[in-house]
């Protein structure tokens, strides 16, 4: 069976979610209940929430990141379950709490994108590529805001910046054709 490596290496990210899924989120889930212990580590309870986050168990994540102090990813990671809980009130609560570094506003990027802020995540995108500009993964989430607004030309120029430095990406192709598609049928 292949390992992590091999997944991310043939940038088979599906296959390493899968991975993680089945080995490491188990492994997380069955250790970490020891967070309720007085010696544990003060992180170990906001690590057991965001497994049981990427499981889809809200509530769960939810009550335990309650009990967790409050540091930069315990309010990201309540923002995320607020949003997947249809909580708009703490949405908001959480967005005001968020810092101005770079995980936070990335995490405000993707739940502007979830909540069809198109505008809004593509403002966050831009600012952080403007000082980093060597994630250029954020091309691709950019151009799928742009694809979003039916700007297909945009979301074009975005993907092909991505693909000259990833050609073999499997999503951005599809991303690619997807415009292209749209590009076409528009006229």
């Amino acid at each position: 069976m292949p390992d992590l490596d091999d997944f991310l290496a043939n940038m088979d990210y599906e296959g390493a979610l899968s991975l993680l899924n089945v080995t490491s989120f188990l492994i997380c889930v069955t250790r970490c209940p020891r967070f309720e212990k007085k010696d544990a580590p003060a992180e170990l309870g906001i690590y057991l929430a965001c497994c049981k986050f990427y499981q889809k168990q809200f509530l769960e994540a939810k009550n335990i990141a309650e009990k967790c102090p409050k540091t930069s990813l315990c309010i990201r990671l309540m923002m995320n379950v607020s949003l997947a809980l249809n909580d708009e009130k703490r949405i908001l609560t959480f967005h005001s709490s968020l810092g101005s570094a770079m995980e936070d506003q990335l995490s405000l990027a993707g739940v502007n994108y979830m909540r069809m802020h198109y505008t809004d995540a593509i403002e966050v995108y831009t600012s952080v590529l403007a000082s980093s500009p060597n994630l250029l993964g954020l091309n691709i989430n950019m151009a799928l805001c742009y694809a979003r607004m039916d700007y297909p030309h945009v979301a074009y120029n975005l993907v092909k910046n991505y693909l000259r430095n990833y050609p073999n990406s499997p999503f951005a192709k599809n991303l690619l054709l997807s415009v292209l598609y749209r590009t076409i049928t528009s006229k």
